[in-house]
């Protein structure tokens, strides 16, 4: 915004725009939307937590769990995708009978993380508690998602019609990619699974 208004001093414009670059934060009517800091902080605790989870560095799910309450302040939506892919995991690296972990690093690792986010989001929410900021925080993170977006700001999924061209056509299915791969993930678990119990049970 600021750099619209600059428009013809190329210098000031530049200046305005450097810190937008370095933060990567994009304006949206003048409301900052963190974006790609969310998204690196998830993935940096996914990154922490594997090796916490897969050898004897549980310490590492501690600072896995700093960074996904930081992602929680960034993108609380990528964040809360983050904390189930990390769930899931630890679920079904629990129920694993080819080359198990031991069950005491899963409940520590996954302690340390918990122990990881509390750190950091208890004492923010004493903080907003004390401000009075709880009731409002929690209609615009849970109640507007949930029951007000879909009605006012959310768009359909674009559908194929007879007068798309083959690249509009290309792009439609791009958005339907991640439920086909939401959908092939569980059914090939449940076959391993499935697989799993036929060989054991021979």
């Amino acid at each position: 915004g600021v750099g619209r208004i600059l428009i013809g001093r190329p210098i000031l414009s530049l200046a305005a725009a450097a810190p937008a670059c370095i933060l990567g934060l994009p304006y949206y009517y003048f409301v900052p939307l963190a974006v790609w800091q969310g998204i690196a902080a998830s993935i940096a605790a996914v990154l922490l937590f594997l090796p916490a989870a897969l050898t004897r560095r549980q310490w590492l799910a501690f600072p896995a769990g700093l960074l996904t309450a930081l992602s929680l302040f960034l993108r609380h939506d990528q964040a809360t995708y983050t904390i189930i892919s990390i769930c899931v995991l630890v679920t079904a690296l629990f129920f694993a009978r080819q080359r198990p972990i031991p069950k005491a690093n899963l409940k520590r690792a996954l302690f340390f993380w918990v122990a990881g986010i509390a750190v950091v989001v208890i004492p923010a929410l004493f903080l907003w508690w004390r401000l009075g900021a709880l009731p409002e925080m929690f209609r615009q993170l849970v109640v507007f998602p949930f029951f007000t977006y879909g009605k006012t700001s959310s768009l359909p999924f674009p559908t194929i019609t007879a007068g798309r061209s083959a690249p509009e056509i290309a792009i439609v299915l791009l958005y339907y990619l991640p439920l086909l791969g939401q959908a092939i993930g569980p059914i090939y678990f449940i076959q391993s699974a499935a697989r799993d119990r036929q060989t054991n049970s021979r």
